[in-house]
């Protein structure tokens, strides 16, 4: 639990792999968003794609690791690194 946070919900197994999913699919449309905005859909950079998307698995297991605290952007911008505050 997160400084700060007083609430906690019960969070089944089923529901945080429902999270899970949602993310890592939020995930494949942002990279395919990117290689679309290319014409060979190559993307050349001296950056790792993770930080050009600023959202990775590293966001997704934040995410997970506090989905029980998690019921605002507060909470959001507490427990997970942010980056752009179009992914929150």
């Amino acid at each position: 639990m997160n400084e700060g946070t007083s609430q906690l919900r019960n969070v089944s197994a089923d529901r945080k792999k429902l999270v899970e999913n949602a993310l890592n699919q939020y995930h494949k449309e942002l990279v395919l968003k990117l290689l679309n905005t290319t014409a060979k859909g190559e993307v050349k950079t001296l950056t790792n794609l993770h930080f050009m998307l600023g959202f990775s698995e590293c966001q997704i297991s934040q995410v997970l690791e506090n989905v029980a605290s998690i019921f605002t952007l507060s909470d959001i911008y507490k427990s997970v690194e942010v980056w752009d505050e179009h992914h929150t």
